[in-house]
């Protein structure tokens, strides 16, 4: 249901606003009438419920404040309301919870909850949803949040949804005026200033681990080649800007304006102060080997004035990520293999030292993607393999060894240990570990290239450009 919010933002402008809203009540009717509550797919996944009910709910909002003429008349609010409550009731019944192993799906149900109840009156049923979607996102957060802000899916996508699943979440609890803690008010920031310093500077994130193409809210739309762009997440910091306190967030709302002024009338206008106190980090002091193989390779690009003066650097050591940035360039690199990380590792690729690099306006080289999940076996380990990735190999050995059956889709050995070894204000030397190879990377950043330096102490092939691509799920472009 989430073309449903662009619908209702459409009808405000609309000059057939009637015929819109009508259109908001037959959908929403049909979608009642022909999917009983917990029968059929559209009740199989308690996370796809929360995100259709919070689509509804805020639909309806914007709908009822433009319906001078009573279409939404006061049955269809009765019907309406009532779904809404079952939606409620079937995820509260239906919570996504086990004990150490919750995740994403988890977030979605407790957010879907946290909007029913903000929703509906009061009784003794939905206070007692909203008493504990309040206390379990807090708790949730400490859990799938590390100190640097990033998310333990160990994807850069995934940090993305479930971010946007805190702000929107974030702000209904401001509505509530639920009393939150130091403690999760400087991880909400840390959260959205990780998406702030991953974007490139046209806007998209790096699709390091999987990417299902996930939102909870679609309401803007960028477009790219007649299709949707899906890895520009601007709108989700100008989202931010409507509830965070904060100067760094705002010059995106004037570019995006619909998310921060949605959040914000969610929030009824407050704000949370934050301090962003970002952690310190420092290289590894172990001493660095000398390994037997080396080989060098470089990717040049038109020459850019000032570039290694104007570069700026942030590493997240938890999350596993290091970006060089600048206004026209930006150099990303994978290091994410913090054994903290979700249980399985289901959403990590063997991408380590792998990288993005963008420059001029342009990529010059991407991650591969992930294309599909359980559809397609093949496909799903070839886009999360170690060939994927532009990395070294190793007589053919993954990163992290993964099970090749649908059993398997969603988990990963983890073996892979990474280090920052040296960092200057333009290069950076990595190190992996994985089943007795050791890989070193240094990158050296210059004003028309980049050096890239592979040491191993196993013979190795360097791996760039692959031919695996996908912008999104289900999209494959070669």
């Amino acid at each position: 249901m989430q073309h449903l919010p662009r619908l209702a933002l459409f009808a405000i402008y609309a000059t057939n606003k009637n015929e819109l809203i009508n259109e908001f009540k037959n959908q929403s009717l049909d979608f009642i009438v022909n999917n009983p509550i917990g029968m059929g797919v559209q009740w199989a996944c308690t996370m796809d419920v929360g995100i259709r009910v919070s689509n509804l709910l805020i639909a309806h909002d914007i709908f009822s404040q433009i319906d001078a003429n009573h279409i939404l008349d006061d049955e269809f609010k009765k019907i309406f309301s009532n779904s809404i409550y079952h939606h409620g009731q079937f995820i509260f019944n239906h919570l996504e919870y086990k004990e150490g192993l919750t995740g994403n799906h988890y977030l979605f149900n407790l957010s879907g909850l946290l909007f029913v109840s903000s929703y509906l009156n009061k009784t003794e049923e939905t206070v007692k949803w909203l008493e504990f979607s309040l206390q379990e996102i807090e708790k949730e957060v400490a859990k799938q949040f590390f100190n640097d802000g990033g998310n333990f899916e160990g994807s850069t996508t995934y940090h993305c949804l479930s971010a946007e699943m805190m702000g929107y979440s974030a702000a209904l609890m401001l509505r509530n005026n639920y009393n939150f803690s130091v403690e999760f008010k400087n991880r909400l920031a840390k959260i959205a200033h990780f998406i702030l310093a991953i974007l490139k500077p046209n806007g998209e994130a790096p699709q390091f681990g999987d990417n299902d193409s996930g939102r909870y809210f679609k309401l803007s739309y960028v477009e790219q080649n007649d299709d949707e762009n899906l890895l520009n997440y601007e709108g989700l910091i100008a989202a931010f800007s409507g509830i965070i306190d904060d100067n760094i967030f705002s010059e995106y709302k004037n570019k995006f304006p619909i998310e921060s002024i949605i959040i914000r009338n969610l929030a009824n206008s407050k704000k949370i102060e934050t301090n962003l106190n970002l952690i310190s980090f420092s290289p590894a002091k172990s001493a660095i080997k000398i390994l037997e193989y080396t080989k060098k390779h470089e990717i040049s690009y038109e020459k850019i004035e000032n570039l290694i003066k104007n570069l700026s650097f942030e590493h997240f050591p938890y999350f596993g990520i290091s970006i060089f940035k600048s206004a026209n360039f930006y150099l990303a690199i994978s290091s994410i293999s913090n054994k903290k990380m979700h249980h399985s590792w289901g959403h990590v690729h063997n991408d380590k030292l792998s990288f993005e690099l963008f420059v001029n306006g342009k990529d010059v080289i991407q991650d591969a993607g992930s294309y599909c999940y359980t559809s397609n076996i093949e496909m799903r380990n070839k886009f999360r393999s170690t060939k994927a990735h532009h990395t070294i190999i190793v007589n053919g050995i993954e990163q992290n060894k993964f099970i090749s059956s649908k059993n398997g889709l969603f988990y990963l050995e983890k073996e892979t240990k990474c280090e920052l070894l040296e960092l200057t204000k333009n290069s950076i030397k990595l190190k992996v570990e994985y089943y007795g190879i050791i890989h070193i990377r240094k990158f050296e950043i210059f004003d028309d290239k980049i050096a890239i330096t592979d040491y191993c102490n196993k013979p190795f092939e360097q791996n760039f450009n692959s031919q695996l691509f996908s912008r999104g799920y289900g999209k494959k472009l070669f």
